[in-house]
């Protein structure tokens, strides 16, 4: 298991960018169901702070980005 910080933007910047860390099998999966990784962070992200999928695009998060966490 890895660990995989995804992190989303605000596109016309007003608000900060808010991440969250999934575990993920393999890069492999990753890569290969990049959607499923991206939208379960979405989901634990809107989760965590109460809002919809519709908030989300009204706070202008559309812009996304993962990245490997390195293993300890």
């Amino acid at each position: 298991m890895l660990k995989v910080q995804i992190t989303y933007f605000c596109t016309n910047g007003k608000y900060k960018p808010v991440s969250t860390v999934v575990s993920v099998p393999s890069t492999y999966d990753l890569y290969k169901r990049k959607e499923y990784w991206y939208g379960r962070a979405k989901k634990n992200i809107m989760a965590k702070r109460y809002w919809t999928d519709k908030d989300m695009e009204n706070f202008g998060y559309t812009e996304v980005n993962a990245r490997i966490l390195p293993s300890t």
